[in-house]
């Protein structure tokens, strides 16, 4: 989606970073994180959740940055 434009690279970083946190907590890497990174984690993906949810993207409505969508 990065590639597309739909959210930009530092946005892509952080949801490599989940990708990575959510890797290691699958393969028993325990030792690899801590709860504060948890923490981040989730309040990250919540943000990202209500930021993307569909009923802040309809048609004439703001987008993430404020802009309004056409359609």
């Amino acid at each position: 989606m990065a590639e597309s434009g739909v959210y930009d690279d530092l946005q892509q970083k952080r949801i490599t970073a989940w990708m990575d946190l959510r890797n290691k907590a699958a393969h028993g890497s325990y030792a690899d994180y801590d709860k504060s990174r948890v923490r981040l984690f989730i309040d990250g993906v919540r943000a990202f959740i209500l930021q993307w949810q569909p009923t802040n993207h309809t048609k004439g409505s703001p987008g993430p940055e404020g802009e309004r969508r056409e359609g």
